[in-house]
């Protein structure tokens, strides 16, 4: 009886995961068709060597979970899911707050070229 009382009541409780398997990549900006096969990767916009315009900005979940380069290739099929041409990853950064551990922070633009 006891038994099926937890069985009851831990199925009505819905709890969390305490991580994703992925980050979660936040992104505010205009959303297109995909028009490229794969995102060209800039680490300055003195490097891209087309005209652009930047059709949004992103970042992720502060989480110390992830590493640079799951981030990195979050971030590319974001910028790929919302039509970008490119991404310039401007930012990367360590925050400590409340002495919680260190936690990565990652900042790009994505990027449209014109035709």
């Amino acid at each position: 009886m006891l038994l099926l009382c937890c069985i009851a009541f831990s199925s009505c409780a819905t709890v969390p995961p305490m991580f994703s398997s992925k980050p979660d990549i936040f992104y505010l900006g205009e959303t297109y068709a995909a028009t490229v096969s794969s995102v060209e990767v800039y680490y300055d916009e003195m490097d891209v060597p087309n005209q652009f315009r930047v059709i949004g900005r992103m970042t992720h979940d502060i989480i110390l979970r992830y590493e640079e380069e799951e981030l990195k290739s979050s971030m590319i099929a974001k910028a790929k899911e919302v039509g970008g041409d490119g991404i310039i990853f401007t930012d990367v950064e360590v925050k400590r707050p409340n002495d919680s551990g260190d936690k990565l922070v990652v900042k790009a633009k994505v990027i449209r070229f014109l035709k």
